[in-house]
């Protein structure tokens, strides 16, 4: 009974000092990847950069055609 009472005191006190646990992790984690990805992909149209073909090509010209269909007026 004493040991399970301990071990609750001490559940207790390591969750407080810890602060708010572990809420929010995952949405750090998600973002840290889709951070990972973006670098990932400008990385690969840098180093494409100048060439009009390949995939850093084919990725320019879909966002170019994106942010166009975006403008006002557009279609």
């Amino acid at each position: 009974m004493v040991h399970r009472m301990l071990g609750r005191v001490h559940a207790e006190i390591a969750w407080r000092l810890a602060g708010v646990g572990e809420r929010g992790q995952g949405t750090v984690e998600y973002v840290a990847l889709m951070l990972l990805v973006a670098a990932l992909l400008a990385g690969v149209i840098t180093a494409m950069k100048g060439k009009s073909d390949g995939i850093a090509g084919a990725i320019v010209k879909q966002f170019k055609d994106t942010v166009d269909g975006l403008k006002p007026g557009a279609k």
